[in-house]
């Protein structure tokens, strides 16, 4: 399925891991090179990290093996994936208890090799749907459509623009756009897991709006939230700083290298 995969491009191209060629390191390197090819080009970006609350445990059955077959899999691959699925059951132990079984009708069984790959297909249209249809609706020289990005469960959206405040204004429309495609196949982003960065090089508050760091404030499932950007944000195991200079990131990484070597 991996070689299928990448050989048939059968993913978005901006969904990383789970198919041949395409890491961590790949997404942190793609993100980080529209970073500083916005700034050459004198414009300022902004990026939002969602997290998918329980990845693994809405995966629809009939859903993914309907998607299997739209994107051609070998009937028996879609059988295997179908037998594979079915008959997983659940049970409570609490110390020598053990409760009755309950099925399990939905979800893929999490720690299998092969339960990222279908999921990251079953979640694969929220990128798909974003790529064929620009959120940036605006004309003009600011008229720049979101760049969306994904390693497994966590999306990333990025914004580049002239100003932080349109940036802001082309997320909000990004993300109600991502949280009504996930509700449709039973998924939900989780409100504690997101997290928003402006990155800009530029010098002078008057550049950045009222307070050089505009807030996304938003409706997420009845409740509103407030995404102020810190000093660093940590997505994929990197530290990601204003200035994108990952001195943070190196700060950090060997103070855990000094506590291991002192731990030995």
């Amino acid at each position: 399925m991996s070689h299928d995969l990448g050989r048939y491009n059968l993913l978005p191209f901006n969904q990383f891991g789970s198919h041949t060629n395409s890491s961590c390191l790949n997404a942190a390197l793609a993100l980080t090179h529209d970073i500083q090819t916005a700034r050459s080009k004198g414009l300022v970006s902004t990026f939002l990290a969602v997290d998918i609350k329980g990845f693994f445990n809405h995966v629809d059955h009939d859903r993914l093996v309907t998607v299997l077959h739209y994107l051609g899999f070998p009937p028996q691959i879609v059988s295997w994936v179908k037998s594979f699925l079915q008959g997983r059951f659940v049970r409570v132990q609490v110390d020598d208890c053990v409760g009755d079984p309950h099925p399990q009708n939905v979800g893929a069984p999490q720690g299998s090799p092969v339960s990222p790959i279908l999921t990251c297909i079953y979640s694969s249209i929220v990128l798909s749907t974003l790529d064929r249809f620009p959120i940036f609706d605006m004309t003009g020289p600011d008229a720049n459509p979101v760049a969306p990005r994904a390693l497994v469960d966590n999306f990333g959206f990025l914004a580049c623009s002239h100003d932080l405040e349109t940036n802001i204004y082309t997320l909000k429309k990004t993300l109600k756009v991502a949280i009504d495609i996930l509700l449709k196949i039973g998924m939900k982003v989780d409100p504690d897991k997101c997290d928003l960065m402006h990155f800009t090089w530029r010098k002078g508050l008057e550049t950045f709006g009222i307070d050089g760091n505009p807030p996304l404030v938003t409706d997420l499932y009845g409740e509103c939230i407030i995404l102020t950007a810190p000093a660093s944000i940590r997505w994929l195991g990197f530290h990601l700083d204003r200035k994108l200079s990952f001195r943070h990131h190196v700060t950090t990484v060997v103070k855990k290298g000094i506590a291991i070597v002192h731990g030995l």
